[in-house]
C-alpha cells in the first residue's frame, strides 16, 4: 500500500470510492461527483489517497478540524486502508471532529476502535 496525496487526475476514482462505499448515496453521481471532488474537496481540504496493486483503493478529506470524507472501495475494505489513511491524518497530533450516521454501525465501530 502507498499513501499519496491526491491529485486532480484521481478525480474520477475518488468520486467512484464515494459512490461505492458511501453509506448514503451522494448527492453528486458521474461527471458531476468528479466536478465536486475537483473542484470542491480538494479545493477544501487535504485530499490524501491510499493505492494498492497500483490503484485507488480509498481516500480521506480532512482540514485543520474536520475529517470530511474518509472511504475505501468496498474490494479493499479490511485491509488497514482505513486506518493507515486515518493514521496519516493524525500524525500531527492536531485534534479533529468527524461524524458518521449513527445507523451506519460499521463506521461507528471503525471510529469507536480507534
Amino acid at each position: 500500500m502507498n499513501l499519496r496525496q491526491a491529485t486532480r487526475e484521481d478525480a474520477p476514482a475518488i468520486a467512484a470510492i464515494h459512490r461505492l462505499a458511501a453509506f448514503m448515496p451522494p448527492a453528486h453521481a458521474g461527471q458531476e461527483g468528479q466536478r465536486f471532488v475537483r473542484e470542491q474537496l480538494m479545493n477544501e481540504n487535504q485530499v490524501w489517497v491510499a493505492e494498492a496493486a497500483g490503484e485507488v483503493a480509498g481516500y480521506i478529506a480532512f482540514n485543520d478540524d474536520w475529517v470530511r470524507h474518509l472511504f475505501v472501495h468496498p474490494h479493499h475494505q479490511g485491509q488497514g486502508i482505513g486506518q493507515a489513511l486515518l493514521d496519516r491524518v493524525i500524525a500531527d497530533g492536531r485534534e479533529r471532529q468527524l461524524w458518521t450516521f449513527h445507523k451506519n454501525s460499521r463506521a461507528r465501530k471503525f471510529y469507536e476502535n480507534r
